[in-house]
């Protein structure tokens, strides 16, 4: 594996990395559960059927539902006994929302009398993807019901026919959880690293690209020496980068590998690079080759008192509660879902859904209140996209949005380095982006389309 020659980027931080407790720590299924409350429709699609009824008993990998009026098909985790159907609420911000919305409804099937995991159940036939046209692929993605397994998610064929339409030539892996805490994917990469490796040779012939690059971190490349050789055979580039917060993002990513940097407020997209992410690759591989719908999927959890912490194969629906307290986390605490600086509030009500890569047990927030900021440029040095934060911070307390704008806000990235570094405690972050919100919001519609 060899190191990336593009260097690095000015900015950013070497955060701590607090993932001694789960690193080493094999994947591990959950026992099952009393009830999981399956979302029918976790994209927001709308037009969800529901193919069940109560009463009915179903089996490991039957079709529950239909969204997107039939595009995206919704599978049972396990075999069990439909309860009913409800809704249910998934932790994230869907695009469009308000930035203090931390949670979505959207209906869901519930099933009790669970039978244990055996791997069993219903299997379609495995695609055989070296002989298939990129159509027929991105058709067989959208009939497994795969999502990016980003936050929020989007359907997997969707995402690559966007990107196919734009153009792109290259395809990023990216194998970077430069997040504290955050350790599903490395374990992923260390153990089934030839399946991600097939799942990004399926996703390039889909992408129709000419260079696939697997990222990951440079200081556990030792981890991933199956997975290197695995890429080399296949023709795809391995690729050990820094450690640096946030190299993980995808616009960074972009611009560290490839040279190219998106225009303020783009994907990468935009200028011919399509990033995604590991999970992705491990529910593509899963349906493509097994002919198993990706029900479940992999979620660290792990922070402040969790006794049992580690990596755990969870189904699709289940109770964050119920993972938490199989894990042996505090009954209370600051609960998040993600990581520590990007990720959200976790309701207590919400379930495990394709976006949750982490459940964390937090310390307690800090509670002093904000001081006068003191003109450090702390901000703004550690900005990754070299904004003028404190001068953002100014605008978003006077409504500017007409200079915020000049000020190109919408680079923002999110990351939450700002507010890291801010020794007066504002909450840099959050002002910023929605900043940005509200310039996009008030801009040409046509201008962040497609993102």
């Amino acid at each position: 594996m060899r190191r990336q020659r593009f260097g690095t980027f000015v900015g950013g931080l070497d955060l701590p990395d607090e993932k001694h407790a789960t690193l080493n720590q094999d994947i591990e299924p959950i026992p099952i559960p009393e009830a999981l409350h399956v979302p029918a429709d976790p994209c927001l699609l709308g037009g969800v059927t529901v193919l069940v009824r109560p009463g009915q008993r179903v089996a490991d990998g039957d079709r529950l539902a239909v969204a997107g009026g039939g595009q995206m098909p919704i599978y049972a985790p396990t075999g069990g006994v439909v309860a009913g159907v409800g809704r249910c609420r998934l932790a994230g911000r869907p695009h469009g929302t308000d930035l203090d919305t931390y949670a979505y409804e959207c209906p869901s099937v519930e099933l009790t009398d669970l039978t244990p995991l055996e791997d069993a159940g219903r299997a379609e036939a495995p695609l055989p993807w070296q002989d298939a046209a990129p159509e027929g692929i991105l058709d067989h993605l959208a009939a497994g019901g795969l999502t990016t397994c980003t936050c929020p998610p989007e359907p997997l064929a969707s995402w690559c026919r966007r990107h196919r339409r734009a153009g792109v030539d290259v395809l990023i892996i990216n194998g970077l959880e430069n997040e504290p805490y955050l350790t599903c994917e490395h374990r992923l990469m260390a153990t089934r690293g030839e399946s991600i490796v097939t799942a990004a040779a399926v996703v390039a012939r889909a992408l129709g690209v000419g260079r696939t690059a697997l990222a990951v971190d440079a200081r556990r490349i030792d981890r991933y020496r199956a997975m290197a050789l695995a890429a080399e055979r296949r023709g795809i580039q391995s690729l050990a980068v820094e450690h640096k917060y946030p190299m993980g993002n995808p616009t960074m990513l972009t611009a560290v590998v490839t040279g190219r940097i998106p225009p303020p407020g783009r994907s990468p997209m935009h200028v011919g690079v399509a990033v995604l992410n590991v999970a992705a690759c491990a529910a593509v591989h899963r349906w493509v080759v097994t002919g198993r719908p990706p029900t479940w999927r992999v979620v660290t959890v792990s922070g402040v008192n969790v006794r049992r912490g580690g990596n755990r194969l969870v189904p699709m629906g289940l109770a964050a509660s119920d993972l938490l307290a199989a894990c042996g986390a505090p009954v209370e605490g600051n609960f998040c879902h993600g990581g520590p600086m990007t990720g959200t509030a976790l309701p207590d009500d919400a379930v495990v859904g394709p976006a949750t890569s982490a459940l964390l047990s937090l310390p307690a927030a800090d509670e002093r209140s904000a001081t006068a900021c003191i003109r450090c440029g702390w901000c703004t040095d550690h900005c990754p996209v070299r904004l003028d934060v404190a001068s953002l911070n100014d605008m978003y307390e006077l409504g500017d949005l007409e200079r915020a704008r000049r000020y190109e806000v919408t680079a923002c990235l999110g990351c939450g380095v700002c507010s890291y570094v801010c020794p007066a405690r504002w909450p840099l972050t959050h002002r910023v982006r929605t900043l940005a919100a509200l310039v996009r919001r008030d801009g040409p519609a046509e201008e962040y389309a497609g993102d």
